[in-house]
């Protein structure tokens, strides 16, 4: 009887596995300001560094 209660509880852990994985995660419900931020800040650095790049070439 304790195989048969094994097997049933082996059973429902597999068919709870299987409602879980048909869900999809949820990605991209928050916007991620941080990323914004370092897009900006690398934007700015290389104009910056293009500009005195540009100012060495001159001299």
């Amino acid at each position: 009887m304790k195989a048969y209660n094994d097997y049933l509880v082996a059973q429902q852990a597999v068919k709870d596995a299987e409602e879980n994985a048909k869900a999809l995660p949820q990605t991209g419900d928050k916007q991620n300001n941080n990323t914004t931020v370092g897009a900006i800040l690398v934007g700015l650095g290389s104009l910056l560094g293009l500009g005195t790049l540009g100012k060495r070439k001159e001299d």
